[in-house]
Protein backbone atom coordinates (compact mmCIF):
# COMPACT_ATOMS: atom_id res chain seq x y z
CA UNK A 1 0.00 0.00 0.00
CA UNK A 2 3.07 1.95 0.90
CA UNK A 3 4.35 1.13 -2.41
CA UNK A 4 1.45 2.36 -4.34
CA UNK A 5 1.35 5.85 -2.68
CA UNK A 6 4.83 6.74 -3.22
CA UNK A 7 5.11 5.99 -6.73
CA UNK A 8 2.74 8.69 -8.01
CA UNK A 9 4.24 11.35 -5.15
CA UNK A 10 7.53 10.87 -7.27
CA UNK A 11 6.19 11.51 -10.43
CA UNK A 12 4.55 14.07 -9.27
CA UNK A 13 7.42 15.95 -7.78
CA UNK A 14 9.91 15.44 -10.59
CA UNK A 15 7.11 17.18 -12.93
CA UNK A 16 7.40 20.01 -10.87
CA UNK A 17 10.57 20.24 -11.04
CA UNK A 18 10.81 20.43 -14.88
CA UNK A 19 10.21 23.86 -16.44
CA UNK A 20 7.22 24.49 -18.13
CA UNK A 21 6.71 23.13 -21.95
CA UNK A 22 5.20 26.26 -22.94
CA UNK A 23 8.28 28.40 -21.41
CA UNK A 24 10.74 26.08 -23.31
CA UNK A 25 9.44 26.63 -26.29
CA UNK A 26 8.94 29.78 -26.08
CA UNK A 27 12.52 30.60 -25.41
CA UNK A 28 13.28 28.33 -28.38
CA UNK A 29 11.12 30.93 -30.88
CA UNK A 30 13.06 33.92 -29.60
CA UNK A 31 16.10 32.73 -29.94
CA UNK A 32 15.31 31.71 -33.91
CA UNK A 33 13.69 34.96 -34.64
CA UNK A 34 16.80 36.57 -33.35
CA UNK A 35 18.96 34.64 -35.26
CA UNK A 36 16.83 35.20 -38.43
CA UNK A 37 16.49 38.98 -37.94
CA UNK A 38 20.65 39.24 -37.33
CA UNK A 39 20.86 37.44 -41.29
CA UNK A 40 18.45 39.99 -42.50
CA UNK A 41 20.07 43.20 -41.11
CA UNK A 42 23.87 42.12 -42.67
CA UNK A 43 21.98 41.26 -45.52
CA UNK A 44 20.60 44.66 -45.78
CA UNK A 45 23.68 45.97 -44.86
CA UNK A 46 25.51 44.26 -47.56
CA UNK A 47 22.86 45.45 -50.13
CA UNK A 48 22.56 48.98 -49.25
CA UNK A 49 26.81 48.98 -49.90
CA UNK A 50 26.20 47.40 -53.03
CA UNK A 51 23.77 49.87 -54.28
CA UNK A 52 25.79 52.63 -52.96
CA UNK A 53 28.87 51.91 -55.00
CA UNK A 54 26.53 51.05 -58.04
CA UNK A 55 24.99 53.97 -57.77
CA UNK A 56 27.91 56.48 -57.28
CA UNK A 57 29.56 54.85 -60.09
CA UNK A 58 26.31 55.53 -62.60
CA UNK A 59 26.20 59.12 -61.39
CA UNK A 60 30.37 59.67 -62.77
CA UNK A 61 29.53 57.92 -66.02
CA UNK A 62 26.94 59.59 -66.87
CA UNK A 63 28.45 62.97 -65.25
CA UNK A 64 31.42 62.19 -67.80
CA UNK A 65 28.73 61.09 -70.75
CA UNK A 66 27.25 65.11 -70.13
CA UNK A 67 30.36 66.83 -70.04
CA UNK A 68 30.97 68.75 -73.37
CA UNK A 69 34.48 70.37 -74.28
CA UNK A 70 34.80 74.01 -73.13
CA UNK A 71 37.29 74.98 -75.45
CA UNK A 72 38.74 73.79 -78.82
CA UNK A 73 40.43 70.52 -77.86
CA UNK A 74 44.01 70.13 -78.97
CA UNK A 75 43.65 66.71 -81.25
CA UNK A 76 46.87 65.54 -82.53
CA UNK A 77 47.07 62.55 -85.35
CA UNK A 78 47.16 59.48 -84.19
CA UNK A 79 50.23 57.42 -84.88
CA UNK A 80 49.53 54.24 -86.29
CA UNK A 81 52.40 50.87 -84.80
CA UNK A 82 52.47 47.19 -85.53
CA UNK A 83 53.87 46.66 -82.04
CA UNK A 84 53.67 49.66 -80.02
CA UNK A 85 54.42 53.67 -81.08
CA UNK A 86 56.86 54.70 -83.16
CA UNK A 87 57.70 57.63 -80.26
CA UNK A 88 59.10 56.71 -77.24
CA UNK A 89 58.13 58.50 -74.38
CA UNK A 90 59.84 58.32 -71.00
CA UNK A 91 59.39 54.97 -68.83
CA UNK A 92 55.97 54.39 -70.63
CA UNK A 93 55.35 50.74 -71.83
CA UNK A 94 54.18 51.42 -74.79
CA UNK A 95 55.85 49.17 -76.67
CA UNK A 96 54.67 46.00 -74.93
CA UNK A 97 51.18 46.47 -76.15
CA UNK A 98 51.22 44.15 -79.24
CA UNK A 99 47.97 45.31 -81.40
CA UNK A 100 47.68 44.66 -84.68
CA UNK A 101 48.16 48.13 -87.18
CA UNK A 102 44.82 49.28 -87.89
CA UNK A 103 44.00 50.98 -91.52
CA UNK A 104 44.12 54.66 -92.30
CA UNK A 105 40.72 55.26 -92.54
CA UNK A 106 39.81 54.20 -89.25
CA UNK A 107 42.62 56.37 -87.58
CA UNK A 108 40.77 59.68 -89.24
CA UNK A 109 37.81 58.42 -87.29
CA UNK A 110 39.62 58.12 -84.09
CA UNK A 111 39.74 61.03 -81.92
CA UNK A 112 40.50 62.26 -78.33
CA UNK A 113 38.14 65.12 -77.16
CA UNK A 114 39.31 65.86 -73.70
CA UNK A 115 41.11 64.43 -70.81
CA UNK A 116 40.01 65.26 -67.61
CA UNK A 117 39.52 64.36 -64.00
CA UNK A 118 36.17 63.19 -61.94
CA UNK A 119 35.27 61.60 -58.59
CA UNK A 120 37.25 64.99 -57.27
CA UNK A 121 40.81 64.13 -59.11
CA UNK A 122 40.27 60.40 -57.84
CA UNK A 123 39.72 59.72 -61.74
CA UNK A 124 41.21 60.63 -65.08
CA UNK A 125 38.42 60.52 -67.77
CA UNK A 126 39.39 60.19 -71.62
CA UNK A 127 36.60 61.33 -74.00
CA UNK A 128 36.97 60.20 -77.59
CA UNK A 129 35.12 59.27 -80.71
CA UNK A 130 35.80 56.14 -82.22
CA UNK A 131 34.23 53.41 -84.41
CA UNK A 132 32.42 51.14 -82.20
CA UNK A 133 34.33 47.99 -84.17
CA UNK A 134 37.77 50.00 -82.70
CA UNK A 135 36.52 50.77 -79.21
CA UNK A 136 35.29 47.23 -78.38
CA UNK A 137 38.99 46.13 -78.91
CA UNK A 138 39.96 48.47 -75.80
CA UNK A 139 40.02 46.82 -72.63
CA UNK A 140 42.45 46.81 -69.36
CA UNK A 141 45.85 47.29 -70.39
CA UNK A 142 45.53 48.78 -74.04
CA UNK A 143 44.43 51.98 -72.28
CA UNK A 144 46.69 54.79 -70.95
CA UNK A 145 47.61 58.03 -69.81
CA UNK A 146 51.25 58.95 -70.15
CA UNK A 147 52.19 62.10 -68.31
CA UNK A 148 55.16 63.71 -70.59
CA UNK A 149 57.03 65.35 -67.92
CA UNK A 150 57.25 62.64 -65.54
CA UNK A 151 57.12 59.79 -67.73
CA UNK A 152 54.56 58.02 -65.22
CA UNK A 153 51.70 56.16 -66.71
CA UNK A 154 48.41 55.60 -65.60
CA UNK A 155 46.29 52.58 -66.76
CA UNK A 156 44.29 51.05 -64.01
CA UNK A 157 40.76 50.98 -64.89
CA UNK A 158 38.71 50.50 -62.21
CA UNK A 159 36.44 47.97 -62.13
CA UNK A 160 32.75 48.10 -60.18
CA UNK A 161 30.04 45.44 -58.86
CA UNK A 162 27.69 44.80 -61.36
CA UNK A 163 28.78 47.52 -63.88
CA UNK A 164 32.56 46.28 -64.66
CA UNK A 165 35.25 48.38 -65.71
CA UNK A 166 34.45 51.87 -65.83
CA UNK A 167 34.81 52.65 -69.77
CA UNK A 168 31.49 53.48 -72.63
CA UNK A 169 32.20 52.58 -75.94
CA UNK A 170 30.07 54.43 -79.08
CA UNK A 171 27.52 52.72 -80.46
CA UNK A 172 27.29 54.85 -82.95
CA UNK A 173 29.00 57.19 -85.56
CA UNK A 174 30.21 60.60 -83.74
CA UNK A 175 28.60 59.76 -80.15
CA UNK A 176 31.57 60.21 -77.59
CA UNK A 177 32.76 57.72 -75.08
CA UNK A 178 34.49 57.69 -72.11
CA UNK A 179 37.20 56.05 -70.09
CA UNK A 180 38.10 56.34 -67.02
CA UNK A 181 41.26 55.46 -65.33
CA UNK A 182 42.52 54.99 -61.60
CA UNK A 183 44.89 58.76 -61.07
CA UNK A 184 47.11 57.19 -58.44
CA UNK A 185 50.18 59.13 -56.46
CA UNK A 186 51.76 61.33 -57.79
CA UNK A 187 48.64 62.04 -59.33
CA UNK A 188 48.26 63.74 -62.93
CA UNK A 189 47.47 67.87 -62.45
CA UNK A 190 45.79 70.19 -64.22
CA UNK A 191 47.27 71.56 -67.21
CA UNK A 192 49.71 68.50 -67.28
CA UNK A 193 50.80 67.50 -71.19
CA UNK A 194 50.17 63.87 -71.82
CA UNK A 195 50.32 61.41 -74.32
CA UNK A 196 47.22 59.43 -74.72
CA UNK A 197 47.40 55.85 -75.69
CA UNK A 198 43.87 53.40 -77.13
CA UNK A 199 44.74 50.82 -78.08
CA UNK A 200 46.94 51.03 -81.25
CA UNK A 201 46.45 55.14 -81.47
CA UNK A 202 49.02 58.10 -79.97
CA UNK A 203 47.82 60.95 -79.35
CA UNK A 204 50.54 63.03 -78.07
CA UNK A 205 50.71 67.22 -76.37
CA UNK A 206 47.45 66.65 -74.67
CA UNK A 207 46.45 69.53 -72.17
CA UNK A 208 44.77 68.28 -68.88
CA UNK A 209 41.56 70.20 -68.15
CA UNK A 210 39.78 70.46 -64.98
Amino acid sequence: MKKTLLMPLLVLLLTACMPPASDAADQGLVEQAAAEATAILKQAQATALLIQAQAEATAIMAQAGAQKPTSTPHISKPVLSAGGSSTPIATATISELKIPASTTEQAQNVEVERVGFAADGGLIIIQFKAPSEVADKWWQGSVSVVDEASGVEYREIPVMPKIGPLISRPQITGQIGNVMLVNQPPGLKVGALVTVILGNYTFEHIQVQE
